[in-house]
C-alpha cells in the first residue's frame, strides 16, 4: 500500500473520532512470547508491542487485561471488553465439532475480524514425560491416552479426534493453563499435553529455570498432522459500535509497520520472523 493512500485513510479515521482519548480494552492470555510477564522476562510480548504500536499513535490507550480465552470471549459477547487476541475464524464445516468440544460457536460468529492475522499457530503438538515410552506417529498412539487441553480452544485438525473421544479430552480452564498442565503431567493426572509448541517451550523453559521441572524431565513427542500455520486474529466485540473501524485501522497500521520495517524491529528481540513477506 502506498504511504499517501495510507495516511489519507488514517486522516479520515482520526477526523471522525472525538477529540477525547479513547480506551480499547483487550483481553489477553499469558502466553510468552505473545504476552509476557515484563517484570520477570524483561519484555511485554510481541503481540502487546504490535497492538500498542497500532493504536496509541491515534490517541487510543490500550488497557490489557489477563484472563483465559473462554472468559475473554464471554466478556466480549457481553460488551465488557473490546477485543481478544489469538482467535481463529471458525469455518462452516467446523461448527459441529466446535460445539461438541464446548466452544461457544455463537460468540465466534458475531466477532469482527481484521483481514490480517496477528500471528499464526502451530497448535496440536504433544508433550509427555521423558520416561514414557511414547511417541506420536498416528491416531493409534493416542488410543486410551488422557490428553490435557485448554477449555474453549480449537486444536485445528485434532478437533475431529477430540470430539469423537470426549472421555480422553481433559480440558483445563482459567489462567496459567500451560504451567498447570505441565504440573498435571508431572503428577500423572494426564498422559499427554496438547499444546502450541512455541508457547509450550517458553513455559517449560521458565519452569526448568525455576526448578519446578527437572531438565529433560518432559519431552516434545511430535505434532498432529496438518495442525500448523493457522491464522489467529485480534478479534473485536460486536457490542462496540467502533469495532469495524478498529479492525480497519489495525489492517492499515499493520501493513505500514511491515512495509517500513518496524514490524521486523518489534519481532527481533523475540527472535521471531514476520509471518508474511513485505507487501509490494
Amino acid at each position: 500500500m502506498r504511504p499517501v493512500i495510507y495516511f489519507v485513510i488514517l486522516f479520515f479515521f482520526v477526523s471522525t473520532q472525538s477529540y477525547s482519548k479513547e480506551k480499547l480494552r483487550v483481553y489477553v492470555p499469558y502466553l510468552c512470547p505473545l504476552v509476557c510477564d515484563e517484570a520477570s522476562e524483561g519484555k511485554k510480548g510481541y503481540v502487546i508491542d504490535i497492538i500498542n504500536e497500532v493504536f496509541i499513535p491515534f490517541n487510543i490507550d490500550v488497557d490489557f487485561q489477563f484472563m483465559s480465552w473462554q472468559q475473554a470471549l464471554e466478556q466480549s459477547h457481553q460488551g465488557n471488553n473490546d477485543a481478544v487476541i489469538g482467535i481463529f475464524k471458525m469455518q462452516p464445516q467446523e461448527e459441529s465439532e466446535w460445539s461438541q468440544l464446548g466452544i461457544k460457536v455463537n460468540i465466534y460468529k458475531k466477532l469482527i475480524y481484521p483481514k490480517q492475522p496477528i500471528f499464526y499457530w502451530n497448535e496440536a503438538c504433544f508433550y509427555s514425560l521423558s520416561s514414557a515410552q511414547w511417541q506420536y506417529r498416528s491416531d493409534h498412539d493416542l488410543k486410551g491416552k488422557r490428553l490435557g487441553t485448554i477449555s474453549g480452544y480449537s486444536y485445528t485438525s485434532l478437533d475431529t479426534f477430540l470430539a469423537s473421544h470426549p472421555q480422553q479430552d481433559l480440558r483445563l480452564s482459567g489462567s496459567n493453563t500451560y504451567a498447570r498442565q505441565f504440573k498435571r503431567l508431572l503428577n500423572q493426572e494426564i498422559d499427554i499435553l496438547v499444546a502450541n509448541r512455541v508457547m509450550a517451550d517458553v513455559v517449560l523453559k521458565k519452569m526448568i529455570a525455576q526448578k519446578l521441572v527437572l531438565d529433560k524431565q518432559i519431552a516434545f513427542k511430535g505434532c498432529y498432522p496438518n495442525s500448523d500455520s493457522r491464522a489467529a486474529f485480534l478479534s473485536f466485540s460486536a457490542a462496540n459500535p467502533r469495532s469495524k473501524e478498529y479492525a480497519t485501522l489495525f489492517d492499515l497500521a499493520l501493513t505500514q509497520l511491515r512495509n517500513t520495517g518496524k514490524l521486523a524491529n518489534i519481532l527481533a528481540p523475540y527472535q521471531l520472523n514476520d509471518w508474511k513477506k513485505l507487501d509490494k
